[in-house]
């Protein structure tokens, strides 16, 4: 594909609202209620992908549907950003996507508070779990996680449940502050399971179905999409650049955002039924 072809940097744009420093997917939208709020990182955002989700369960629901999703974003991007918070509390309700448990502060190491997939630090506790391990050699978690498990393999999972325990309270937190109805999105090519301890797999990263059920009471349910073969393997329809192919191939296409809105259209339209009828 010819970079002639492609758009600037941050791909179809990006946007801010309000006090808030994420930049998260553009255009800058009118907050017309009532509209769904859809949080998450690059798969909701739909970096490459002209169309991605939020749009597509917009044209399908006649509602609007502001996208508030940033590349990278982990949950520590949205849950002190109190502009963000503020648009999706006039929402009808918020679609969260499941990001992964690897772009969380812990007692390990911390992120930066916005591009949480960026180290800026590690704690005595990690150098002494994982000797050799150091913070200026490591700018990704994924990076940090890969030479912590080959450090000391035997002590990696002590890490991972750290991470996992972050990843619940965190979401608990989020949950309470979007201070509405909540429905959670799976978007991945595996289905949560009982998670895996490799930090080379595929994103959510840690995150299983028990840390899903955790979350069951205080969410209005969960969708999990998992496209087939054929909906990965197609391509088709996305725009990157060429050095940016491998990028590409990991994250959601067209025709994934396409299965991912046919998910939820039926989902939210009983939940904004419910909250019509409601008294």
């Amino acid at each position: 594909m010819s970079d002639r072809t492609c758009p600037p940097e941050w791909e179809f744009g990006t946007c801010r609202y309000g006090r808030s420093r994420l930049a998260v997917r553009g255009p800058l939208r009118r907050l017309h209620r009532p509209y769904i709020a859809f949080l998450g990182g690059s798969e909701v955002f739909g970096r490459f992908v002209s169309h991605p989700v939020p749009d597509l369960v917009e044209q399908a629901l006649g509602i609007d549907c502001i996208n508030l999703a940033a590349p990278n974003a982990g949950i520590d991007s949205f849950v002190e950003d109190v502009s963000l918070l503020s648009v999706a509390a006039g929402a009808e309700l918020a679609v969260v996507q499941v990001m992964g448990a690897h772009t969380l502060s812990n007692r390990f190491y911390r992120v930066h508070r916005r591009r949480n997939d960026r180290v800026t630090a590690i704690s005595e506790q990690m150098r002494q779990a994982f000797p050799g391990v150091e913070a200026i050699d490591h700018h990704f978690p994924r990076h940090l996680l890969r030479d912590a498990a080959a450090a000391a393999p035997q002590t990696f999972h002590v890490l991972v449940e750290e991470m996992r325990a972050a990843w619940t309270s965190r979401m608990a937190t989020l949950i309470e502050r979007l201070d509405v109805p909540v429905l959670l999105l799976w978007m991945a090519d595996h289905d949560p399971g009982t998670g895996q301890e490799d930090p080379d797999a595929c994103d959510p990263l840690f995150v299983d179905r028990a840390m899903l059920d955790s979350l069951a009471p205080s969410v209005v349910g969960v969708v999990e999409v998992v496209p087939g073969a054929a909906a990965r393997a197609d391509r088709s329809g996305m725009v990157f650049p060429t050095d940016q192919a491998l990028a590409a191939a990991r994250l959601p296409s067209p025709a994934m955002h396409a299965d991912a809105a046919a998910a939820l259209v039926p989902v939210l339209r009983g939940v904004l039924a419910g909250r019509a009828a409601a008294p």
